[in-house]
C-alpha cells in the first residue's frame, strides 16, 4: 500500500493526498464495520455478521487482480521537481 497510494497523486502533492486517501478510507470502513456487526449480531445473530462481511471478501478478490493491470507504470517517468 505504501508504494502504491504516493504514485496516484502528482509529485507536489504525494504524501498529503496519500496520507488523506489513506486516513479517510480507515476512518470510514473501519469505524463503522464494528457498529454494523455488533447491531446485527444482536438483532440477527453471529451467522449474520458472516454473511454481511462475504461479499465484500469475495468482490474484492475478484476485483484485486484486474485492477492492478490496469495500472500505470512510473518507474520511468521523471518525477524530480
Amino acid at each position: 500500500m505504501s508504494a502504491f497510494l504516493p504514485e496516484l497523486f502528482p509529485t507536489n502533492t504525494r504524501y498529503t493526498g496519500s496520507g488523506i486517501a489513506y486516513n479517510m478510507a480507515s476512518i470510514i470502513g473501519a469505524a463503522l464495520t464494528p457498529f454494523v456487526a455488533t447491531w446485527l449480531a444482536s438483532n440477527y445473530g453471529a451467522a449474520s455478521v458472516g454473511l454481511y462481511l462475504a461479499p465484500e471478501l469475495f468482490s474484492f478478490q475478484m476485483r484485486n487482480p484486474k485492477s492492478f493491470k490496469r495500472l500505470k507504470k512510473n518507474e520511468a517517468k521523471n518525477v524530480a521537481m
